[in-house]
């Protein structure tokens, strides 16, 4: 109790004063809930929106530094915050872009020190990012330094306070989208995420569980692309205060390509993270995934299609420390059902099994120390058309330790499948490979300690080889390698059918076959070769082989190969050796080639550059070939040869580089028969070549002793001597399509054929004593020459004797020379040409253009006859005494000399002109009852064409007046022609029999003259008196005309006539007759109405006139002409005029003594004169004779479009 000071000393009770205090004080409690409530209520009802929304959207874009739009803001103190139509962008670019943000949180569990957020969802926000744009760090943060200059060490980190529970129920993105640019072509778009997450904080853990799921993951980089759709599920706790994440599930899904799920934990991951982490629930579809992926596989990938699943496991617990990951892996691969097929090369990989195992695989500082590792594969087939292999099972194994030692082996078991080529037949072979080695990762040492491989019994291979620090050399390593192949053909050979190939039979007689491999060399610090050496030997004995189509047998005794080869990579420099050796006997083929036996061997050395790749270059080669052949026999159904030997050898020299091939010294001999030998060069990439080729002597007594049957058989019979020289001489490139087309051979050369006292038959000719050669030549065409062929002989024979058969027994005395050159295959120039035999030679000279087109075979050579131009001229001399026994055959017996001189011209679609000239010297001749005697002279024919176009059309042959030749005037002609042609004359020709006739003295000038034959000055006696006079005939388009003027003195008749027939009194004849003749243009005959003739007599006998009378009317049918005969034998007859003209004989006689006058006959039709229409009615063979005379008579020549010649 307490005293009051005012109240005198009265005391109060306290208990009002503190009833008091507590009322004010929940009176004010009270208050500031009251108006605590209310301000809340003001902002959940009345929250100021648009005054908030714009210092938000500032605030925002100043953090990311851009503008930031947001359309509707609404806030809940209580519940949440909810934005709508937010857009950020950034330097102008959208960055985000959310449709809906919405934060739903507990406010209220914040009295129970937990804070619950119901939701955080984000409806279609689209999310784009380019690196590319964002601006570089300024700088780095660099730890703080300590006092003596090193980088501070930061103390443990531990974990903050969380005062309260942090609850996040539900974490949703609806789909959204996000591209992120890496550069501008490497971009990534994810397409329709959507989230699902969950997550709580506490002070002691923290869980975080959900769901993430992409519709569409797009990669676009440098031009190629990727999509999968994607899931990810996470399950993790993490312990926070002893610090250790619990990894239920970490799942990454893309259906059906793969997916792989993690699981484990991670301890006192805020300092140095313990692992102890597995992949057991995994599994990846190959094929899909290659789908996936096609565009970012390598091309050698496009065609490789892959089908099987692949299960991964793996195990891993260790630490990461500063220094590394220190820790052991355990990894399993599966493969189930993996099959594979490369279109490009059909080969195929059935479905296989495939186990990886990695055991104890420890890692310090990230690198691996120790491991086991296991391969074991196993398939039904491996197929690489068209060989397979069946049931292969491969088993590799390995141990890495922690010294660096490495050692392996390798076991491979199967079937080889060997097809045979063109049957459906097959050989297998078992296959087993054995290998084992080891090695030295700090050393660099390996050793190869056994490779045995295997195709059953058949075939064997043993190798074994090491690479060895050099310890001199440091960083370099000495590599050996040493491998024997051991063939056991014989039953090789036994796998396959008897008729396997078809008609091919190889069997194994005797002999142990191998082939020894060794390599050494020492190797850079990179493997790289600095020197090598490799020497290989092989050897293969006992085989034979027959084949039946075509059909060969031999027997191979040995064949024998060896090859040294030495690499320095300090010059780059390679060189070595190659030798072979092949013996083989018994050689057939096609039953018609035999040989004994044959020995090849090659020596070749080579030297030449190589890269450390073994790219060589600047490589050259020396062969040395020597072929041995003893007792070749080559027969068939014409001949058989026979050779003692044939030795074959050779130098050749090869510039691969430069493809430069020589060939220095060939030679092929075979006894006494022949020795050739030849050297060249040649080069591929230009086709330039030069060669010379020398076969000095091939004697034909060798070659018929050695060479028989029915094709020489006439050769054998003559004892053929002598020999035959060939040489060649060429340079130049060979001639492609075009060259020959165009008839540009680019060759310089030089050919030359010699014989040597040549004698033999053959074909049923012998000659004898032939001497001399024959000379080809030719000189490429130049840019500023033309290519000139040069043709030259000289060649004599003594004699020639032809076949039994032919009438002619013996040509004697046969010589050929001659030059000829031709410029350009377009020009031949024949500088002289002279063919003989005894007696007879003929010789040419002159030249011809325009051939190029006929010897290219673009058109026949008549064709040709327009633009060529000619000037040939030949001569054609006999000597018929010398000649006599080639005359012998024909009946003939004769003397003198003809010379006959032959000119041809012709102008390109110019004038044709021939010129022959007949010269006789003291020639006489006798052929059956034919006598000429000494005949002198000259006898000359000349013809002109001019060049004329084809006609229109064929010209008419109806009207007869196209047919008329008109005769040039008789005087004038033979006058023009005797003061340019020299008199023929003949001594006598007389015509034995019965009827014997002989003209004697014979003399005359006869010349042909383009269509007209002048024979002029002729004089002749003739049966017992004289003729003589001038002839003209002439030859037209189509019919020939005859204009004569002939006298006749002391003609005597009779002795034409026989003696029952002949005149009785006075039978010589003077007279002098006139003639202009046309033979008719259908039969031949003579035209009588176009034709005159004037016979006047000055002398005839009564008798011989009325022989004339009797034949004009043989049947005495003309009254007139029977009184003329009547008044004949009343006085004889002192003239006597015979006149033609029109069809119309006018007679008119003329008696001595003035005893009858004369007597005139003007009009005679001559159709009553029987005996002479008869006579000239008809000419037989008209038909051809036209064709000559249309020829004869031609003044033009053309060529017509199909080839042919015409003329008219």
């Amino acid at each position: 109790m307490t005293t009051d000071p005012d109240a005198g000393g009265v005391q109060r009770d306290p208990k009002p004063s503190r009833r008091r205090l507590w009322l004010w004080l929940l009176g004010g409690v009270g208050i500031f809930l009251g108006l605590l409530g209310a301000l809340v209520l003001m902002l959940t009802i009345w929250f100021p929106a648009e005054l908030v929304r714009p210092e938000l959207e500032s605030q925002l874009a100043h953090l990311v530094n851009g503008t930031v739009r947001i359309q509707a803001l609404s806030f809940n103190l209580f519940s949440g915050l909810t934005l709508e139509k937010v857009e950020i962008h950034q330097a102008g670019q959208p960055l985000v872009r959310l449709e809906r943000l919405g934060l739903d949180y507990r406010l209220l569990d914040l009295f129970r020190q937990q804070l619950t957020v119901h939701e955080v969802r984000l409806d279609r926000a689209q999310i784009s990012i380019d690196l590319t744009r964002l601006p570089p760090d300024l700088s780095e943060q660099q730890p703080p330094l300590a006092g003596d200059g090193s980088p501070e060490m930061p103390p443990p980190p531990t974990m903050p306070v969380i005062p309260v529970t942090l609850a996040l129920d539900a974490f949703v993105v609806k789909q959204s989208s996000l591209a992120l640019t890496v550069s501008p072509g490497q971009i990534v778009r994810v397409h329709g995420a959507n989230v699902t997450m969950a997550a709580t904080v506490t002070e002691q853990d923290a869980t975080l569980t959900g769901v993430v799921e992409i519709g569409r993951v797009q990669v676009d980089w440098d031009g190629r692309r990727v999509q999968l759709p994607c899931r990810l599920e996470v399950d993790v706790d993490v312990d926070l205060a002893r610090q250790v994440v619990t990894i239920r599930t970490l799942a990454l899904e893309s259906k059906p390509a793969f997916r792989i799920a993690l699981s484990g934990q991670i301890h006192t991951f805020l300092a140095t993270p313990e692992l102890d982490l597995s992949l057991t629930d995994a599994a990846i579809e190959v094929h899909q995934l290659m789908d996936l992926l096609g565009e970012f596989l390598p091309s050698d990938f496009q065609t490789l299609n892959v089908k099987g699943t692949v299960r991964p496991h793996m195990t891993l617990t260790g630490r990461l420390a500063q220094a590394g990951m220190e820790g052991m892996i355990h990894l399993e691969v599966k493969g189930e059902q993996l099959a594979a097929r490369v279109d490009s090369a059909g080969a195929v990989l059935a479905p296989s099994t495939v186990s990886l195992t990695v055991e104890d695989l420890l890692v310090k500082k990230t690198v691996p120390e120790s491991a086991k590792m296991a391969l074991k594969l196993s398939t039904p087939q491996v197929l690489v058309p068209p060989y397979s292999v069946e049931h292969l099972a491969i088993a590799l194994h390995g141990d890495y330790d922690r010294r660096g030692v490495v050692s392996g082996a390798l076991q491979v078991t199967g079937q080889s499948v060997f097809p045979l080529g063109g049957t459906d037949e097959v050989v297998r072979l078992p296959l087993t490979l054995e290998l084992e080695g080891k090695g030295d990762s700090r050393t660099r040492a390996i050793t190869l300690t056994r490779l045995v491989a295997a195709f059953g019994t058949f075939l064997q291979m043993t190798a074994q080889g090491a690479l060895i620090p050099q310890e001199s050399d440091p960083g370099t390593v000495q590599a050996i390698f040493q491998a024997r192949l051991i063939p056991s053909v014989a039953h090789l050979l036994e796998q396959f059918p008897d008729n396997v190939p078809a008609g091919l039979a190889i069997r194994k007689t005797s002999g142990r076959d191998e082939v020894t491999c060794e390599v050494t060399g020492v190797l850079d610090a990179t493997y790289r070769p600095k020197q090598v050496a490799l020497a290989l030997d092989g050897t293969l004995q006992g085989l034979t082989v027959r084949m039946e189509s075509p059909s060969v047998q031999s027997s191979l005794e040995t064949l024998q190969l060896s090859m040294k080869a030495d690499y320095s990579a300090k010059d780059a420099r390679l060189t070595g050796t190659l030798a072979s050796a092949v013996h083989v006997s018994a050689l057939t083929y096609a039953r018609a080639l035999e040989v004994a036996g044959l020995a090849l061997n090659v020596q070749t050395s080579f030297h030449g550059s190589a890269s450390p790749q073994f790219a060589l270059s600047a490589l050259q080669a020396r062969n040395q070939l020597a072929i041995h052949v003893k007792d070749l026999s080559y027969h068939d159904r014409t001949m058989r040869t026979n050779l003692d030997e044939l030795i074959l050898s050779a130098t050749t020299l090869m510039d691969l580089d430069h493809q430069v091939y020589r060939v220095r010294d060939l030679r092929i001999a075979s006894g006494d028969l022949f020795s050739m030998g030849l050297a060249g060069q040649y080069q591929p990439a230009t086709r330039q070549f030069e060669v010379t080729l020398d076969l000095p002597a091939f004697s034909l007594r060798e070659a018929a002793r050695q060479i028989s049957g029915h094709v020489v058989e006439g050769l054998a019979k003559s004892v053929p001597s002598g020999r035959v020289a060939l040489s060649l001489e060429a340079v130049g490139r060979l001639p492609d399509q075009t060259d020959i087309e165009q008839l540009t051979i680019p060759v310089d050369g030089t050919a030359r054929l010699t014989f040597d006292d040549v004698q033999g038959a053959l074909g049923g000719y012998h000659v004898t004593g032939a001497n001399g050669q024959i000379t080809i030549s030719h000189q490429a065409r130049q840019a500023d020459k033309e290519s000139i062929v040069n043709v030259a002989t000289d060649v004599t024979a003594e004699a020639l004797m032809l076949p039994p058969t032919h009438p002619l027994k013996t040509l004697s005395g046969l010589q050929a020379r001659g030059k000829v050159t031709i410029h350009d295959f377009d020009e031949v120039q024949v500088q002289q040409i002279r063919l003989g035999v005894d007696g007879a030679a003929v010789t040419m000279t002159g030249r011809a253009a325009g051939l190029k087109k006929a010897a290219r075979g673009r058109m026949p050579v008549v064709a040709l006859i327009p633009d060529l131009f000619a000037h040939l001229t030949t001569r054609i001399s006999l000597n018929l005494d010398r000649l006599q026994n080639a005359l012998n055959v024909a009946d003939v017996h004769g003397a003198g000399q003809v010379h006959v001189d032959l000119s041809i011209s012709k102008q390109e679609r110019g004038p044709l002109a021939a010129e022959l000239r007949l010269r006789e010297d003291r020639v006489s001749i006798r052929y059956d009852t034919i006598q000429i005697k000494n005949m002198n002279g000259t006898v000359r024919l000349h013809k002109r064409l001019a060049w004329g176009e084809p006609p229109a059309r064929a010209p008419q042959s109806s009207p007869q007046a196209s047919r008329q030749v008109v005769p040039t005037e008789l005087i004038s002609q033979l006058r023009a022609a005797t003061s340019q042609e020299r008199a023929l004359t003949i001594e006598a020709v007389a015509l034995e029999g019965p009827e014997a006739l002989t003209l004697s003295d014979i003399t005359g000038d006869i010349s042909f003259d383009q269509n007209t034959l002048k024979i002029h000055n002729l004089a002749a006696n003739l049966i017992g008196g004289g003729v003589g006079g001038d002839m003209v005939l002439t030859v037209g388009p189509e019919s020939v005309g005859l204009s004569a003027r002939i006298e006749t003195v002391q003609v005597d008749f009779n002795r034409l006539l026989k003696q029952a027939r002949r005149i009785a009194g006075d039978s010589t004849v003077d007279a002098t007759l006139s003639l202009e003749v046309l033979l008719h243009p259908e039969t031949g005959a003579i035209d009588w109405s176009r034709t005159t003739l004037a016979l006047f007599v000055t002398h005839i006998g009564p008798e011989a006139l009325d022989r004339l009378l009797v034949f004009l009317d043989p049947q005495g049918s003309n009254p007139t002409l029977v009184g003329a005969r009547a008044q004949v034998r009343l006085a004889n007859p002192d003239q006597v005029s015979v006149q033609l003209a029109r069809g119309l004989l006018k007679l008119r006689i003329s008696f001595r003594e003035g005893l009858l006058p004369s007597l005139a006959i003007p009009r005679i039709p001559l159709g009553r004169l029987l005996q002479a229409y008869t006579l000239t009615a008809t000419l037989p063979n008209w038909e051809d004779i036209t064709q000559v005379l249309s020829l004869v008579g031609a003044t033009h020549y053309w060529v017509m479009k199909d080839g042919t010649l015409g003329v008219r």
